[in-house]
């Protein structure tokens, strides 16, 4: 699955949750016809738009990464681009939690 197919379900998976979350809450505003947004959340897009610039940011780490692979087999190369996926999603997973997207997931 490349990382582009994990992060579109991950965010499906987070805009199901959010969905679910504002359905079952009774705060809604009384003229939803008249919403210019269409019903979107721009608080959760907002959110999501951080997510994503924070997936885009080098550490030395993946900086690291970087510069090795060019010298590496290919196998290997292949390998640390596995690497460089998982730790561009664990740099998310912080954030994900504090902005209390993955309340219903987990």
């Amino acid at each position: 699955m490349s990382q582009e197919d994990m992060l579109a379900k991950l965010l499906e998976q987070l805009l199901e949750a959010e969905e679910n979350k504002e359905a079952t809450s009774e705060d809604k505003p009384p003229d939803e016809e008249n919403d210019i947004f269409g019903g979107i959340d721009i608080q959760a897009v907002m959110r999501l738009g951080e997510i994503m610039s924070q997936m885009n940011k080098d550490d030395d780490s993946t900086r690291l990464l970087l510069a090795l692979k060019p010298h590496l087999r290919p196998e290997n190369q292949r390998k640390a681009d596995s690497a460089l996926r998982l730790m561009k999603i664990m740099n998310i997973l912080p954030l994900l939690k504090s902005s209390g997207m993955l309340d219903g997931l987990f």
